[in-house]
């Protein structure tokens, strides 16, 4: 990610999808654009957080679904 206006705290980039990407818990904000370039002064439009596993998001089903799967293995 390239931070916008620096100093600003304004980082612009994308998800990347090549499975680069560490376990973790990670901060998202999601800004609108209004302009023709993303600008300091974009609303945010939501924020949160995705948890991670280094290959794909979990979620409380997913989570629900692995759990579910490791006690029918211990069966």
């Amino acid at each position: 990610m390239n931070e916008v206006g620096v100093p600003s705290g304004h980082y612009v980039g994308q998800f990347d999808a090549s499975d680069n990407i560490p376990a973790g818990v990670y901060r998202i904000a999601i800004y609108q654009q209004i302009g023709a370039n993303p600008a300091d002064s974009d609303p945010a439009i939501a924020q949160g957080e995705l948890y991670w596993d280094g290959d794909q998001e979990i979620t409380d089903s997913l989570t629900l679904d692995r759990l579910r799967q490791t006690l029918g293995a211990w069966r």
